[in-house]
This record gives C-alpha cells, sequence and structure tokens, in this order.
C-alpha cells in the first residue's frame, strides 16, 4: 500500500510511533523505526479490511509527498547513532547532528533532494513524482567519501 507514514520517537510510549495521515486512526508503534514502519503496514492492511467489512470509504493511494513532517531528524539521527559501530563513525554521525540536528524533514528533503546521489538515481521523475527507488550505495560513498 502507498500510504505516506510519518514516524516520530515518543518518550511517553517509549517508542517509534508511525501514523498514517490518509487513514484516520491507523497508528502503530516499535521499538525500532523499521519494526514501527513494519507494523504500520500491518494496519493498514487491517484499517482497509475493517472499512471494506463495514462498507466505509478507502481513502485513495498517496501518489504526492506529504507536505509538511513535524519531527525534526534529531530522534532518527540519535537512534542512527546507536546502532553505529566505529568511533570513526559515530564522530561522523556527531558532526551530523549538529549540523542538522534541528532541521525538520521538509527541509532535509530539500537538501537531499539537491545532491547528486539523488538527482541521478531519479533522473526520470517528474516535478512532484513520487518513487522508492534505492540510491545505489556506490553513488552514496561517492559523493559523501570525496
Amino acid at each position: 500500500m502507498a500510504y505516506n507514514k510519518m514516524f516520530y520517537w515518543s518518550e511517553d510510549d517509549h517508542a517509534y510511533i508511525t501514523n498514517v495521515p490518509s487513514l484516520p486512526g491507523c497508528m502503530a508503534d516499535g521499538e525500532t523505526i523499521e519494526e514501527s514502519l513494519e507494523n504500520a503496514d500491518v494496519i493498514i492492511e487491517e484499517w482497509i479490511s475493517l472499512a471494506k467489512e463495514l462498507g466505509r470509504e478507502i481513502p485513495p493511494e498517496d501518489f504526492a509527498v506529504i507536505d509538511s513532517t513535524a519531527p525534526t531528524s534529531i530522534d532518527v539521527a540519535a537512534y542512527i547513532l546507536a546502532q553505529l559501530n566505529s568511533e570513526s563513525e559515530k564522530r561522523h554521525m556527531d558532526n551530523v547532528i549538529a549540523t542538522y540536528g534541528n532541521e525538520n524533514g521538509d527541509t532535509l528533503r530539500e537538501y537531499t533532494h539537491r545532491e547528486r546521489p539523488w538527482r541521478e538515481t531519479r533522473v526520470t521523475l517528474k516535478d512532484g513524482e513520487s518513487d522508492n527507488k534505492d540510491i545505489p550505495e556506490r553513488l552514496m560513498m561517492e559523493y559523501y567519501h570525496n
């Protein structure tokens, strides 16, 4: 299902919360970002199944990018930092957090969409068009390690 998802760290729940803005009340949690997103996929299917059962309208899938992502990147960066093993990686991530940690998702998206790896991978996309194509690691390494 192609529905936009928004996640954030909830200190109250001690979990990552993912909600699906197009499907009212559709949300999931998880100990990790990945688990929260995976759980959201299950909940989306259950939400749609119940809506069909009840004869309710199912909102169309999202084909546009969410206009706003309120949480800052600091929680995501902190989560990634906890997953790193080498001191060099940790120092690098500390620098990334110091530089970009207070930016919101919209600003970070603007930054990355201007960078060569993103542009080269998605060269065929039209304005406003979205895809989930992975950026090749080779492009990332060339761009960020030079």
